[in-house]
């Protein structure tokens, strides 16, 4: 497989022409000349160009996966731009020359004296020009470019009835070397082009003539404004192979003209997948009929207000700002269409899903209504964000396949509805940042294969889903968050299964802790509570199950003690995370604080002076404790650190506690400060 990276591939043959110019007579003569006496930058000049061409088929290939090396093939092809520029005003100042007064002698002693200014005009420029090639050409090494060093002979451009002379490239070079470049290799069959930063082209070659082409990506043609028929070329039937086509960041590009009578509909007859992607200005002409196409994503096209085609095939659409595009119903009705992804667009007319989407993503779709007059089977993954303002009430009955939903800033939803109470095949739910929710289905959500549920900033919600213990038997994790008027946990509690349990600015749920039962959740691994205003003193005793092994405390505004029982009663804890409590100075003389059972310990932004009475020479399972942003902390615990500790890290603790003050027989060997 040929991978024709035209972007920087096509310099290697720019660069034979301008090497003939530079060994031109006329060029040598003019920078020769006793007058200007110039030959030596001529000299450098080559030089520097055949350094420069020594390393580009490396860079042509590094350039795929290096922007640094892409960056400089782009400052390459405008040092080489200002050295041919260079040479076409010496080639015009020629002409003109030939062209001089010769029988007026007056008027020969002012050309005289205007060449003589002209010709050191072009010495500046020259050396301008072998600064700027010099400093590009140094940074080879730096990027770590191979030699490969190709051949300067000229090569002559085969004919061909596949190529037009048409005015592809705005410079003529330009264009007669990306065709030699693409042509040439017609034997190894070029599969992949890559077009990209020609930022001088006004117009596109004639790729579609290449018969084996599958893959084209043009990108960074900020001078093209028309795709039309000079693209496809003079084939009857352009594009024969072409499976995935993508134009990215073309900002000048405003229409793509139609070629379906020319070729009676047969371009991109095998199109699979094309992609559309950052053209500001582009606002109509995409193709009519697409056959083969499966995936087709148009992404920040504001001005767009093209039809989509027509793609009996399509299984995938992602649109995200693409202005008032038209035609979506079409693609709806008869295809095989499974996955739709809708952003920042708001006057798409959403009436109906196909039978066969498994998967729909709205987002900043304001003004989308979802269709929810008619059963979906297959939809199984449905994100809505920011859009559907219309819904008030979500009919999961609606969705009976349903697996996946995220439900977030939804402005108007209150309520979920069962009406059938028959059980959901849901997997996961997140309901966040919706205002007006207050609640559930009645009776229950009957979700037997729910193992996620996540609820945030809902500031209405009284209420979690009633008889979980029973409707959702196989909850694993349960997040709620900013949820104030949220009063307490079903009466029946939690479901059993439960592993992880994680509540955040929930004042009114948080103060009635004593109302949990948490006790009964033997399976309870992992329990996070944060932002929490009123607490003194946490954990008490049997709140928590002995069946915890990590515990988070975050965000306790007026902490001022840790409950000795009620920790060191959770005798499987392992990993304990204590931050942001900016009362909490120090620990009670009450014996042993922490369970015997802890391996690591993290201690963060807290208002600590001191680490005694901690306890941590007891810790004999201890192996990471981390002290982070504790800035009043001055000295270790009196009573010294655990045998088995193998990792300290101290970090923003009063210099580092003046670097653990020295050491002070505290660590042991194995021990590490940071």
């Amino acid at each position: 497989m040929a991978a024709a990276v035209v972007g920087g591939a096509f310099l290697s043959a720019f660069l034979q022409v301008l090497f003939d110019r530079m060994a031109s007579r006329e060029v040598v003569d003019f920078f020769g000349s006793s007058k200007l006496g110039k030959k030596k930058l001529l000299q450098k000049l080559d030089a520097a160009l055949l350094s420069a061409n020594a390393v580009l088929d490396d860079a042509e290939e590094k350039q795929m996966t290096s922007s640094s090396v892409a960056r400089w093939v782009d400052e390459l092809k405008d040092a080489v731009y200002d050295a041919d520029d260079l040479f076409d005003e010496i080639a015009t100042e020629n002409l003109k020359r030939e062209a001089g007064i010769e029988s007026r002698p007056l008027a020969c002693k002012v050309w005289s004296f205007a060449s003589d200014a002209c010709m050191s005009r072009f010495g500046d420029k020259l050396e301008k020009v072998l600064e700027r090639l010099e400093s590009v050409v140094k940074q080879r090494q730096v990027l770590g470019l191979r030699e490969g060093i190709r051949e300067r002979t000229p090569r002559a451009l085969p004919t061909t009835s596949l190529v037009e002379e048409s005015g592809v490239f705005g410079r003529e070079k330009d264009r007669e070397a990306v065709v030699e470049l693409l042509l040439s290799d017609r034997s190894e069959k070029n599969t992949i082009v890559r077009l990209e930063s020609c930022k001088h082209c006004v117009s596109l070659p004639p790729l579609g003539q290449l018969p084996s082409l599958e893959e084209l990506i043009i990108k960074g043609f900020d001078g093209v404004t028309r795709v039309g028929n000079e693209f496809n070329g003079s084939n009857c039937i352009p594009f024969q192979s072409l499976k995935y086509l993508e134009f990215a960041d073309m900002c000048s590009w405003k229409e793509w003209a139609s070629f379906a009578i020319r070729t009676e509909g047969l371009a991109f007859a095998h199109l699979q997948e094309l992609c559309i992607i950052n053209c500001p200005e582009l606002s109509g002409g995409l193709p009519s009929h697409l056959p083969s196409l499966s995936a087709l994503s148009i992404e920040k096209c504001p001005q767009l207000t093209s039809s989509l085609p027509f793609a009996p095939l399509l299984r995938k659409i992602d649109l995200d700002d693409c202005g008032n595009v038209s035609g979506v119903e079409p693609l709806l009705n008869g295809t095989e269409l499974q996955d739709m992804e809708i952003k920042n667009l708001s006057t798409l007319p959403l009436r109906f899903l196909p039978p066969t989407m498994t998967r729909l993503n709205l987002e900043d779709s304001h003004e989308i209504e979802l269709p929810i007059h008619r059963c979906h089977e297959s939809l199984q993954y449905l994100n809505l964000k920011k859009s559907c303002d219309s819904l008030i009430s979500f009919p999961l009955e609606v969705f009976p396949s349903l697996k996946n939903i995220q439900l977030v800033e939804i402005e108007k939803l209150e309520h979920l509805s069962n009406s059938d109470g028959s059980p959901l095949l849901l997997h996961s739910m997140n309901i966040s940042d919706c205002p007006e929710f207050r609640s559930f289905p009645a009776g229950g959500l009957a979700a037997p294969y729910l193992t996620s549920l996540e609820l945030n900033d809902c500031r209405h919600l009284k209420h979690l889903p009633e008889n979980m213990q029973a409707l959702l038997p196989s909850l694993r994790s349960l997040k709620i968050s900013s949820c104030p008027q949220l009063m307490s946990f079903p009466e029946r509690g939690l479901p059993s299964k439960l592993v992880a349990l994680s509540l955040s600015n929930c004042d009114k749920l948080i103060t009635g802790r004593k109302d949990w039962g948490l006790q009964s959740l033997c399976s309870l691994k992992t329990f996070v509570i944060e932002q929490e205003k009123n607490i003194e003193s946490f954990p008490e005793m049997g709140l928590l199950p002995a069946s915890l092994t990590s515990l988070y405390i975050v965000g306790f505004d007026n902490l001022t003690s840790l409950n000795s029982k009620g920790l060191h009663s959770l005798s499987s804890l392992e990993n304990l995370f204590i931050g942001e409590c900016p009362k909490l100075h120090s620990f009670p003389k009450e014996g042993q604080i922490l369970p015997a059972s802890l391996t690591t310990l993290l201690i963060y932004d807290m208002g600590l002076k001191s680490l005694d009475n901690l306890g941590l020479h007891h810790l004999t399972c201890l192996e990471n404790f981390r002290i982070i942003g504790c800035g009043s902390l001055r000295s270790m615990p009196a009573e010294g650190l655990s045998s088995s500790l193998s990792n300290l890290f101290i970090y923003r603790c009063a210099s580092h506690m003046i670097e653990l003050l020295a050491l002070q027989a505290l660590l042991l060997p194995r021990s590490h400060s940071g």
